[in-house]
């Protein structure tokens, strides 16, 4: 079965391959295959960061919370009361992994902003922010469907959200500006 996307995930220095097989998001569920095995993973709720959630792996349930954590692509997680470090790589086939370099890349306007854009085409289905906002580095911004894949956008570095060029409902194309955002201090 083709992939969706593929990831390197290591976990505290051990690495595994993760492919998404096939995800159903209005069952907040998804096919995996991790090294090689196939998992059925469901989400009572979207996990959010520094609130537990339930994640049922193969029928078997685990409570689990995403703590936040300012690296690029790196996670802390708890599961069961045990704390560990989720560090994700894309690898090059995916639509994800085309998300993650649009990211690495954001534009400068002026001395002072920085658009972040739309690094593929879609539909945005959540601004997570408003203008005025304070965010940091990989603060997620909005969640754009594309390919029937929900795609958090985060913010690149930190600073103050200036403009939203987009809103809810919104059809953009790859490279549209999303969001103006002012760059903090020390980034000069």
């Amino acid at each position: 079965m083709d992939s969706l996307a593929d990831y390197i995930v290591s976990a505290d220095g051990k690495s595994h391959k993760v492919k998404i097989l096939r995800m159903n998001h209005h069952k907040n569920a998804a096919l995996l295959e991790l090294d090689g095995k196939a998992v059925e993973v469901t989400f009572s709720g979207l996990p959010c960061f520094d609130e537990h959630a339930t994640i049922s792996v193969n029928d078997k349930n685990h409570r689990i919370m995403l703590i936040k954590n300012d690296k690029f692509m790196t996670f802390d997680v708890e599961v069961g009361g045990n704390r560990f470090s989720l560090q994700v790589k894309a690898k090059k086939n995916g639509v994800q992994d085309k998300t993650v370099r649009a990211l690495r890349k954001e534009k400068f306007i002026g001395k002072k902003n920085y658009v972040v854009t739309s690094p593929m085409p879609g539909r945005v289905i959540l601004m997570k922010v408003k203008i005025g906002d304070k965010v940091r580095a990989s603060d997620p911004l909005c969640i754009l469907e594309a390919m029937k894949m929900e795609n958090e956008i985060i913010t690149p570095k930190g600073g103050t959200i200036n403009q939203i060029k987009v809103e809810s409902g919104s059809i953009v194309k790859s490279g549209e500006t999303l969001v103006v955002i002012g760059r903090a201090r020390g980034q000069d």
